[in-house]
């Protein structure tokens, strides 16, 4: 029996924390998609939608999105070769993790076991504290070296856009059922283009191998500022920054300032900043549980962070390659429970799967909340301007100390006069923007040849909506249902009016309303189909992971 394939209700095997080694891997329901076995599974990262993601996660922490290939995975764009062609897209196999403005929240999740004979679990009281750090990878060159290789993987680059466009054209071309002397010679383009990034990609390999290429693991170090204002680490156990601080006062910590830092895979001593882990606790009313006989342990993943390095550079970019690794501390009897736990023997998980930040633009992530701007309304604009006083209107005040006055010469010309104070309604600030937008899209488009850009414009007709004297008539319709016949044909009338233009859809509603019903059966759709989309379009992405039965794991 294992910690973790046990019958609902029993108990499962407890380490003995001070004789065996612990190890931090994903939690159990993470095994079959990882390794299919526990005890090489790493941390695993949970994706959700909804800002309340900690609620979701205890009421169900198997409850979380899918990670899918199309939109959770870095893929690298290369330069079109022609205005009309598109970019060659190369999948990184790298995560892509979203910003809180695009509404997606990420957990690290990770569960605790001791290296033993049926892997069993470890109880939270040994743990006296649990925690992850972030880090990155990168590589260290030299300017040269950096020039060298932004060469080498633009050409590589361009090798692959030419082995795509080959592909794509043999494949057109053989839908065709063209001629086998045309598809022969394709077929000997796309080999030699592949021949061709094979090359470019032995190239890369030999360089990086001759000047002894290798990724420098970094960490965030906190810092601080002495007394003569000289920036200092203050690493979180001041044991692991003692040496080399060349000074005896100890810094003044600076909030929401450190550096990157070069730091040991496994270090002993923890000099980095770190995020706490939460234990998830099971519900002792709910015996099935996913918690239950489980030692787990969960914390919110940032993905960015008002933490910056002393020349303002902020702590997380869209360029950088990050990991995250989780430690446990175990307990030591002689320490107290409450402080700094320094002392005591720091367990480190494998790092998590590697990930990159979206950036803040990011086409797939600012779908995922889009924004309504209601543009204002002319004629009611008109309206209510002939109604209040000059001057009353003004949304926005401008104090100009000189004025600029044009003249409507040719060639134009101006001068500067006095001070001036001007009030701007908002909505005519909005109405001139939107005109400026729409007047200088096609210009730019056309100027710098991006005719992609067409693809972010969709427009669809008006929402359908109900007249003043339609919603009145709906309004007033008697509780029984019954009509007097004037008044069921006008409605009958004012209905076919309306929605003649509308697409409904097919479903049962719509066929209800385009058939001639009784006028009552009518307008209780019709209430409800003008007051909710014809077709809402399901949400993009929003793919629920599966969830794993307790007994098909293995340790």
């Amino acid at each position: 029996m294992t910690g973790i394939a046990v019958p609902a209700g029993a108990l499962a095997p407890v380490a003995d924390g001070q004789q065996h080694p612990w190890l931090l891997v994903a939690p159990w329901w993470h095994w079959p998609a990882q390794t299919g076995h526990g005890r090489t599974s790493r941390p695993a990262l949970q994706k959700y939608e909804t800002p309340d993601l900690v609620n979701t996660f205890l009421a169900d922490p198997q409850l979380r999105l899918q990670f899918l290939p199309d939109l959770d995975e870095v893929v690298i764009a290369a330069k079109p070769t022609s205005v009309m062609s598109p970019p060659a897209r190369t999948a990184t196999g790298i995560r892509k993790l979203y910003l809180d403005t695009h509404h997606r929240h990420y957990l690290i999740t990770c569960e605790l076991h001791c290296d033993a004979t049926g892997f069993p679990l470890v109880t939270r009281d040994q743990v006296c504290q649990a925690g992850f750090v972030i880090r990155r990878r990168l590589f260290g060159l030299t300017f040269e070296q950096r020039t060298a290789a932004r060469t080498m993987l633009r050409r590589l680059a361009g090798a692959r856009q030419r082995l795509t466009s080959a592909e794509t054209e043999l494949a057109v071309t053989r839908s065709r059922q063209a001629g086998a002397m045309h598809v022969g010679k394709l077929q000997a383009r796309r080999e030699a283009a592949s021949t061709l990034v094979a090359q470019h990609q032995a190239a890369v390999r030999a360089w990086a191998s001759d000047i002894g290429l290798r990724r420098r693991l970094e960490g965030w170090i906190p810092q601080g500022i002495d007394g003569n204002g000289t920036y200092l680490d203050v690493p979180a156990c001041p044991a692991a920054g003692a040496a080399g601080s060349g000074t005896a006062a100890s810094p003044t910590p600076l909030a929401g300032v450190g550096r990157w830092e070069n730091v040991d895979e496994l270090p002993g001593d923890l000099a980095e900043g770190s995020f706490p882990l939460l234990p998830l606790i099971a519900d002792p009313s709910n015996p099935g549980s996913d918690a239950t006989n489980a030692t787990i342990f969960f914390g919110l993943v940032p993905t960015g962070s008002a933490d910056v390095d002393p020349n303002g550079t902020a702590r997380f970019d869209d360029d950088s390659v990050y990991e995250i690794r989780c430690f446990v501390r175990r307990h030591k009897p002689a320490c107290p429970r409450t402080g700094p736990q320094c002392h005591c023997p720091i367990t480190w998980s494998d790092p998590t799967e590697s990930y990159q930040i979206a950036s803040h633009f990011d086409l797939q992530g600012t779908a995922n909340r889009p924004v309504t701007v209601q543009l204002p309304d002319l004629y009611k604009l008109q309206s209510d301007a002939l109604t209040m006083p000059p001057g009353s209107t003004g949304g926005m005040m401008m104090k100009a100390p000189q004025s600029l006055n044009p003249t409507s010469t040719f060639p134009p010309g101006g001068s500067t006069g006095d001070a001036e104070i001007c009030t701007f309604a908002i909505p005519l600030i909005t109405i001139v923007a939107t005109f400026v937008f729409k007047l200088f899209l096609p210009v730019v488009i056309l100027i710098f040849q991006l005719w992609f850009m067409l693809l972010l414009k969709f427009c669809i007709p008006p929402e359908v909506k109900p007249d003043v004297d339609l919603e009145k008539a709906l309004a007033v319709t008697p509780p029984s249902g019954v009509l007097s016949a004037a008044f069921e044909a006008e409605i009958d009338t004012d209905i076919d009016k309306m929605m003649g233009g509308a697409d409904l859809g097919k479903g049962p509603a719509s066929q209800v309303l385009k058939a001639r019903q009784p006028a009552a059966d009518r307008m209780e759709l019709a209430k409800l189909t003008l007051t909710t989309p014809a077709s809402p379009a399901p949400p993009g992405g929003l793919i629920f992971a599966p969830h794993v039965d307790r007994s098909t794991v293995v340790p």
